[in-house]
C-alpha cells in the first residue's frame, strides 16, 4: 500500500519539510488523490498526522533525553520554537518544559 512508504517517510523525516506535496510526489499519486486516499484511510489530513507524529516524537524526546525545549523542536521538524511550545501546548495541555517536570 503506498501509504506504509509515505508513513515510514514521514517518520523517518521529521525534522523536513513534509507538505502535501512533496508526500504526494513519494507516494506516486497526484495532490488531490493522495489527499484523499490518506484522510480516508487515516482519519486525519496530512498536516494534521504530520502534527501528531512531530508532537508524540516530542513527547518521547522530553521523557528520554536531556535535549533542550529548542534543540526537540528542532529535531521535530519545528522551525519555530513558539509556536512548536503553542501546539505543544494544545495538545498536552502543559508546556514542554512542564510536561518534562511532571512525567519524570
Amino acid at each position: 500500500l503506498f501509504l506504509h512508504k509515505v508513513i515510514n517517510y514521514c517518520s523517518n523525516h521529521l525534522n523536513e519539510d513534509l507538505s502535501v506535496d512533496g508526500l504526494a510526489e513519494i507516494s506516486g499519486y497526484s495532490r488531490w488523490y493522495f489527499s484523499r486516499e490518506f484522510k480516508k484511510n487515516l482519519g486525519l489530513s496530512v498536516p494534521q498526522y504530520v502534527m501528531e507524529l512531530r508532537l508524540q516524537q516530542a513527547e518521547e524526546l522530553l521523557q528520554s533525553t536531556q535535549y533542550s525545549v529548542k534543540e526537540i523542536a528542532e529535531m521535530c521538524g519545528f522551525r519555530n520554537t513558539a509556536y512548536f511550545i503553542r501546539c505543544f501546548s494544545e495538545m498536552f495541555g502543559v508546556t514542554p518544559s512542564i510536561f518534562r517536570k511532571t512525567e519524570k
